[in-house]
């Protein structure tokens, strides 16, 4: 009897299979996974750039902050210092640029739009000695279950952490 070489067609259509059992079941977990790190990432940036612009406050004695324009839900934001250092303008206080001497750092675009609880200004500002002028939280609400997806700014800190509807809860 003549032996061959190579597969049957029942061992192909078994590995077609499992092969079709990994796609259907795989694809959704990993959309799932992905959705949950990309939120993670996203509040890790403006953690970042919080803590950046704290920093620029406190180095260069000058206000520094966020400006997301005028609603509680954004999709950008602008990192912004007080006063143009290029035409030597004198800085008035806030990153409002009403009076159009702001200087501008970063424009940041999210792919899910941020929350805030600070409701009274469109800003998060640190003054020159890195401390906060206003208290705010920020959160993603469609994170789908991310370990990190929010964070919290006191006077004195910038806490990541997860919300649970009301509050920003500290990982």
């Amino acid at each position: 009897m003549k032996k061959y070489n190579g597969f049957s067609l029942i061992e192909a259509m078994v590995v077609l299979a499992i092969f079709a059992l990994v796609i259907t079941f795989g694809i959704p977990a990993f959309s799932t996974w992905n959705k949950k790190q990309s939120a993670e990432g996203q509040i890790s940036k403006l953690y970042n750039d919080l803590q950046y612009t704290r920093m620029k406050a406190y180095s260069d004695k000058v206000v520094c902050g966020i400006w997301w324009g005028g609603s509680s839900t954004f999709t950008s934001y602008i990192l912004k210092e007080d006063g143009d250092s290029a035409s030597g303008t004198a800085p008035d206080g806030d990153i409002d640029d009403a009076s159009g001497t702001d200087e501008f750092i970063e424009t940041v675009a999210s792919k899910y739009s941020i929350t805030t609880t600070n409701n009274a200004t469109n800003r998060l500002e640190f003054n020159g000695r890195g401390f906060s002028r206003n208290l705010a939280s920020f959160y993603i609400p469609s994170s789908s279950g991310a370990a990190q997806d929010c964070l919290t700014v006191s006077r004195t800190r910038i806490i990541m952490g997860r919300w649970n509807g009301t509050n920003c809860i500290p990982k």
